[in-house]
């Protein structure tokens, strides 16, 4: 649950925060959260109001919140996310899952980029997180869904692919289409593929990063494809998997028309998706 930031306090101008519930009184309406990064900077632990508290909650659950400052300069929690961390495939979350050290300090990095409004590096970093661009998935909470991560904190699709290369673009269009195949969720299902439509349509095909990968990049994402309607009960519904077809074929006949030639045609003769 979140409130507004009464006009006593002052937002910290740092990165949103991990940390876990260490204590919360409904009979006093307050409690505190441990977090290392705040313990390292203010030497203590940051108050909780009953205002940003959740009508479930577990002792030592893992939280996201923003810093303010009361008229003593003490940390407060702010705008506080109980459930900050996807897992691949479910819209579950287990507010008693603990994570691995090492996990956490990926996450923290990611908030860190997005802070930064670093898109580009914090989109290229899930990804490879989550083991694609050819790099080894993260061993340890293999379910985290890093990428749901990052998309779940950027605001606006349009704006977040104007700050993207294309090389990127096309790398992130196809893991989506990877991850697709994992989702057993309705609601992620929808959103890969609505991403997917809009960083599709942004992608410029005539970039010289481009034209040397497209052909096989669109050959893999077609294979993504037809291996999640096999695997994903949710494109089964027809106005999904039409949503996506129609994606895929305005990329492949945009990529068609960026090269005319021989390399239209080993296009245009793939096979098609779904």
């Amino acid at each position: 649950a979140a409130s507004d930031t009464p006009e006593a306090e002052t937002l910290s101008n740092e990165p949103r925060r991990l940390g876990t519930l260490k204590s919360f009184s409904s009979q006093h309406g307050y409690g505190f959260i441990s977090c290392p990064e705040t313990n390292q900077a203010y030497k203590r632990d940051v108050y909780l109001d009953k205002s940003q508290v959740g009508e479930s909650w577990q002792w030592n659950q893992l939280l996201e919140f923003s810093v303010s400052f009361n008229e003593r300069g003490q940390p407060q929690a702010r705008n506080v996310n109980w459930d900050p961390v996807p897992l691949i495939g479910t819209d579950a979350r287990d507010v008693k899952r603990s994570f691995a050290p090492k996990t956490l300090d990926q996450l923290k990095r990611l908030l860190k980029l997005l802070h930064e409004k670093n898109n580009e590096t914090a989109v290229v970093t899930a990804i490879d997180l989550q083991g694609g661009s050819g790099a080894e998935q993260s061993q340890e909470d293999p379910d985290v869904d890093y990428l749901f991560f990052v998309l779940d904190r950027f605001s606006s699709k349009e704006d977040t692919m104007k700050s993207i290369k294309d090389f990127v673009k096309m790398l992130f269009v196809l893991m989506l289409s990877r991850t697709l195949k994992l989702q057993k969720s309705r609601t992620k299902t929808l959103r890969l593929i609505e991403w997917f439509e809009v960083a599709s349509s942004k992608i410029q095909m005539q970039s010289d990063a481009i034209q040397p990968h497209i052909q096989d990049v669109l050959r893999q994402i077609n294979q993504h494809i037809l291996s999640a309607a096999q695997e994903n009960a949710e494109l089964q519904d027809k106005a999904l998997a039409d949503k996506l077809h129609a994606a895929f074929t305005e990329l492949r006949e945009k990529a068609n028309r960026a090269r005319p030639n021989d390399a239209a045609a080993a296009i245009a003769n793939a096979p098609n998706a779904m």
